[in-house]
Formats: C-alpha cells, sequence, structure tokens
C-alpha cells in the first residue's frame, strides 16, 4: 500500500519484487493465477505465473521466487499462503506464510520476502497489497 506505482512482479531473474510497469513484458511478469493454495489446506491461495505456465511464486531462504512447479510437500508449503485481511487496511490484503506462521509476504528495498511481524506501521505497510483484477487499466494484478 505504500508504492502504489508498483506491483509484484518476477523479473527476468524469477526473483520477487515490486516494480513500476514501464512495458508488456513487466505487466506479463505482473500477471499471476490466484489458485487453490498447493498444499490442499481450505482457504489458501498460491500465485501461478501467466507468463510462465506452471511456475509458482514460492519463498525459499526467507525470499520470494519463482519456480517450476515441484512435486515435494515442502515445495507446496512454501508456495502457499493464508490471505488475510490488510494488516494495514482491512480492505486490502496480506499473505502469510501457512509453514512459517506469522510471516507475511512483505518487500522491503523492493524485494519480496517473508518476514516476521515486528509490529511496526511500516511492516504493516510494507505486508498489505491491493489485488487489481486481469484486465484493469492499471494492468498489473497485486499492487503495493
Amino acid at each position: 500500500m505504500n508504492y502504489p506505482d508498483r506491483f509484484i512482479r518476477a523479473n527476468n531473474e524469477f526473483m520477487g519484487r515490486i516494480t513500476p510497469l514501464a512495458s508488456a513484458v513487466d505487466e506479463s511478469d505482473a500477471t499471476f493465477r490466484v489458485v487453490p493454495g498447493l498444499n490442499g489446506q481450505p482457504g489458501t491461495t498460491s500465485f501461478e505465473s501467466v507468463a510462465y505456465p506452471g511456475h509458482y511464486l514460492r519463498h525459499q531462504g526467507f525470499e520470494l521466487e519463482l519456480h517450476r512447479r515441484g512435486d515435494t510437500d515442502l515445495y507446496r508449503q512454501d508456495a502457499t499462503f493464508l490471505p488475510a485481511p490488510g494488516l494495514a487496511d482491512a480492505g486490502a490484503i496480506s499473505f502469510e506464510s501457512v509453514n512459517y506462521r506469522g510471516y507475511f509476504i512483505r518487500h522491503r528495498n523492493f524485494e519480496l520476502h517473508i518476514d516476521p511481524v515486528d509490529g511496526s506501521d511500516l511492516y504493516r505497510a510494507d505486508t498489505t497489497f491491493v489485488p487489481v483484477p486481469h484486465g484493469d487499466p492499471c494492468a498489473a494484478r497485486c499492487r503495493s
């Protein structure tokens, strides 16, 4: 929420970031299918890349990256998040890791991580996102 001109995307190195969108490639990289959580837990979500079908945002080493779908329990857990009312704005959304409870997707230095709740206003803003429907003139799917 604190960078409304930036959108979640995976760059050409498959690193999760928030960036402005300057091209059709950027827009494509910022488009994800929000699908039921790969771990099968009801009420959870995973993010499949539209630009790279079969690739999902996953945390590894507490950094979010785009990885080809894996067939291990660890992969499915790392790529699954529990949506929650936005920590900075209940009208937006935050995403908690299912296998690191209390850790939310957060941008730091414009890179995506999962970080533990620290109670600060900055943390709450960094972990709150606004989904943007496909086809919206804003062009991306989830802006910071």
